[in-house]
């Protein structure tokens, strides 16, 4: 009404709408806030700029990098000098986007500037190297920051506990906690509490997450919508749907906004579920409401949800229609996943046919995981001709078999009884170093049974030792039946008493 009127709007006025819209959850009316106000020559201040940078990082906008660097530019061009303080919000804005590929440039540039870092800056950038699980980076910012005669606080030492957690050294996250409690007289701070809760979800253990949860609330310290996001996520790689769903419940009744990354993690647990139908409906749903748009890795959820329900017209109709529904263009990630649904639900014709339409497509190159979605097909078909000419081109093209593909060879050697093939795949994969599962074990240690090869299939047990994969019930059974052949009865009862 005052721009109608054409009264006169000054900058703090400005302000007071980009703050509205920020509250409201509302970044793209804070920006069109921001354009309006430029468009009336009306100049913005260093602490506005400030601003509207932190509420960028707070809704984990994707663009946040690129954003940035348009207002440094701007602040450049006006001879608006960026504060100590813009460099904190900047780096905090990194630590909460994950970028660690921006961070250092940003970090050269305040020293050009001559500007000294604080101690947020510094956790700021501990908070990306700690993301990562880079426990060398964060302990050299520790040491910089301190010879500087700088005081760690609670943030510093949620950094370094977070970088430990992340690492899985477990005993080492507790110690600096406890470092941080008794010493110090620091209390955890919510970002601990969920580096804690993550690290222990990554590593499958839902029981240490939940145990760090009801800590974490007893110690008066509020779960935010990312610790909800956390055991979300956690209980969907585990595969516990209802748990996941029931999470995502409760956030809705405590009146929280999920955000983008909860509602994928549901898609994920509905995907490895095969819970296609609900996931269609879960995915529309969300995108109705119009407080999150759905991106690529929704549609790759939809997607997995269809092939691991045996489904491969649900994905087919999820890559083409719910694709243009949603107003995504194909990428590597969804071709993919298509690739993946084609080569699970055992169509070889559609497998080439998305493969030949990937490598004729412009906006996305093959990589390593489309050229072993092939091989994986052409072995589910028995068809070793043309899988090893892939395996050569693949090859060729620099890049190396995955699990999954050394997987489906093992299995399809084992159905025509080619025991040096087998081996040979598994001796390769081994070579390569990738880590394997109890699945692909315990098909090679039964294969060698089945040969009478009892120290082969034993040595396959050592490897998973070796490479910390857990055994199943099948992988001892297996050893039972190795060790009754080799008539080793003190053996067979050490293999039963490790399976209680």
């Amino acid at each position: 009404e005052m721009l109608r009127q054409e009264r006169d709007v000054d900058a703090e006025m400005f302000f007071c709408l980009i703050h509205a819209c920020v509250l409201g959850d509302h970044m793209e009316g804070a920006a069109a806030t921001l354009k309006r106000m430029k468009s009336r020559k009306t100049i913005p201040s260093v602490y506005m700029y400030n601003y509207i940078i932190r509420a960028w990082s707070y809704s984990r906008e994707l663009r946040f990098f690129r954003l940035t660097r348009t207002f440094e530019v701007e602040m450049k061009n006006r001879k608006i000098e960026p504060n100590i303080q813009t460099y904190e919000v900047i780096f905090d804005g990194y630590a909460k986007t994950n970028n660690l590929n921006d961070a250092p440039r940003t970090w050269e540039t305040m020293r050009r500037r001559r500007v000294d870092p604080s101690v947020e800056c510094y956790n700021g950038y501990m908070d990306c190297h700690a993301g990562r699980g880079d426990v060398l980076a964060c302990k050299s910012l520790w040491n910089e920051m301190t010879q500087r005669g700088l005081e760690p606080n609670a943030n510093s030492y949620g950094a370094l506990i977070r970088a430990y957690a992340n690492s899985g050294e477990f005993d080492d996250a507790r110690e600096i906690e406890r470092e941080m409690m008794e010493d110090r007289g620091f209390r955890p701070t919510l970002k601990s509490h969920n580096a804690m809760i993550c690290a222990h979800a990554k590593v499958g253990d839902m029981e240490g997450s939940i145990a760090r949860f009801k800590e974490m609330r007893n110690s008066a310290v509020t779960p935010s919508l990312e610790t909800y996001g956390l055991l979300v996520a956690g209980y969907a790689d585990s595969g516990d749907v209802e748990r996941a769903i029931a999470v995502y419940r409760h956030v809705l009744d405590r009146d929280m906004k999920p955000n983008l990354a909860m509602y994928n993690a549901v898609l994920s647990a509905l995907a490895l579920a095969g819970r296609y139908e609900e996931a269609k409906k879960f995915i529309l749903k969300f995108r109705k409401g119009r407080r999150v748009t759905p991106d690529d890795y929704s549609l790759k959820h939809l997607i997995d949800a269809c092939a691991n329900a045996g489904f491969l017209g649900g994905a087919k109709d999820a890559f083409h229609t719910t694709q243009m529904i949603l107003r995504l263009r194909p990428v590597l990630l969804t071709w993919n996943s298509m690739l993946r649904a084609c080569a699970l639900c055992d169509d070889l014709e559609a497998t080439e046919l998305f493969f030949k339409k990937l490598k004729r497509n412009k906006r996305s190159r093959e990589n390593s995981e489309s050229y072993n979605w092939v091989v994986v097909a052409y072995a589910r078909a028995m068809k070793f001709q043309e899988m090893d000419t892939m395996l050569d081109t693949m090859v060729r093209a620099g890049f190396s078999r995955n699990l999954e593909s050394s997987k489906a060879m093992v299995k399809a050697f084992r159905v025509v009884d080619d025991l040096e093939r087998a081996s040979e795949a598994f001796d390769e994969m081994m070579r390569q170093r990738i880590t394997p599962d109890a699945e692909i074990c315990n098909e090679m240690i039964e294969m060698f049974l089945e040969h009478e090869k009892l120290e082969r299939a034993l040595s396959v047990f050592v490897d998973m030792q070796q490479v910390d994969v857990p055994p199943d019930t099948r992988t001892y059974n297996a050893l039972i039946k190795v060790q009754t052949e080799r008539r080793a009865m003190v053996e067979i009862r050490a293999v039963h008493e490790e399976m209680k």
